[in-house]
């Protein structure tokens, strides 16, 4: 449809619609998943989410976060745990840095 659209700007809108749709639908197979998991097993994805709520207080915002795939069966527990600490670091880092002040040059 986007080729097919004469006028640039609704060809530029039919992208960006089916890019946002196609997000959103990752993020819905994601929680659909999420959903099946057993008892009080805590996925990948729900350990990274809390774990960026927790470093909130370094950084003092939100960070924006996204998944696609299936990152809760297709990471192992062992790449996950490097993963959870190396998204610690870069989030502790930001955090401190993003405070600092700015040099005079």
């Amino acid at each position: 449809m986007a080729g097919a659209a004469k006028a640039t700007d609704v060809s530029d809108q039919l992208v960006a619609v089916v890019s946002t749709i196609s997000d959103e639908i990752g993020q819905l197979r994601g929680t659909i998943y999420e959903l099946g998991l057993t008892g009080n097993e805590l996925g990948l994805r729900a350990r990274i989410i809390s774990l960026l709520h927790e470093l909130t207080v370094v950084t003092d915002f939100q960070v924006h976060r996204s998944f696609h795939g299936p990152i809760d069966s297709a990471i192992t527990d062992a790449i996950a745990e490097h993963l959870l600490t190396t998204i610690r670091e870069a989030v502790t880092n930001v955090g401190r840095h993003a405070r600092a002040p700015a040099t005079q040059k």
